[in-house]
């Protein structure tokens, strides 16, 4: 368990950090109750209050998408995504969170105008938590449920032509970085720019393809649209493309 003060790693289950003395779960020290990963509800506040949660947008089995309203950026709207983890074993946690972090170092350095930018993380207690840009639309999933009928040619073009720019922006990156869930739920058309917008990089993984010693195992993305190489571990820029015309 990363200290929120001093930043020393300490055993889970230990209340007091071992290297400044300070408690590790900030709202147990103030008397408070606190909140479970599961309970956040709107009302709900972060970082001393500068966060207040409006309602959850989604919850998987690592990770909740909270929508929720800045203070501080005189109440604009952002995405907290808060870490999930069931795993009690203290091994398997930490690798939980250095998974997390991944993710939040991963896209705290991409600059593309269709990806939600990073604009803050933090962590209360033993929770870890990451602020990214809200993007206000619709996305594929949703729309296609709503309208009960195919995309039309020129709109589905002109989608797959933003995504593509996305992936290739990633493609460029060193390593690569790989999405590895590309699907509708995932691409929102934005309501005021009526462009396709990449979110949800909750596996996405550098390629490490040249390093032999490291191999992915676990089976993610989505059934229908991940292509064989991914659950095998093998995905690369190609596994995106694959997903994107599926």
């Amino acid at each position: 368990m990363e200290c929120p003060y001093c930043n020393a790693e300490n055993r889970d289950g230990v209340r007091f950090c071992n290297n400044c003395g300070k408690p590790l779960d900030p709202a147990a020290a103030r008397g408070g109750t606190t909140v479970t990963s599961r309970s956040l509800t709107p009302g709900s506040r972060l970082q001393g209050g500068r966060y207040v949660i409006k309602k959850i947008l989604g919850e998987g089995g690592m990770g909740a998408a909270l929508l929720a309203t800045d203070l501080r950026l005189d109440g604009k709207s952002v995405v907290i995504k808060e870490l999930l983890s069931d795993n009690t074993d203290p091994t398997k946690r930490q690798e939980d969170v250095r998974n997390f972090k991944r993710e939040v170092a991963t896209l705290a350095h991409l600059d593309h105008p269709l990806i939600p930018n990073v604009t803050d993380h933090f962590q209360e207690g033993s929770r870890y938590f990451m602020v990214q840009e809200y993007v206000e639309g619709e996305n594929l999933e949703e729309r296609m449920d709503r309208v009960n009928q195919p995309m039309k040619e020129r709109e589905a073009l002109g989608c797959a032509s933003e995504v593509l720019d996305i992936l290739d922006y990633l493609s460029q990156e060193t390593p690569p970085i790989v999405h590895r869930d590309i699907k509708p739920a995932n691409i929102i058309i934005g309501t005021k720019d009526k462009r396709a917008h990449l979110v949800d990089f909750g596996i996405a993984r550098a390629d490490e393809t040249r390093n032999a010693q490291r191999k992915q195992t676990s089976a993610l993305g989505t059934p229908g649209y991940a292509p064989p190489e991914q659950y095998q571990g093998n995905a690369d820029p190609r596994s995106d493309l694959y997903a994107l015309a599926a």
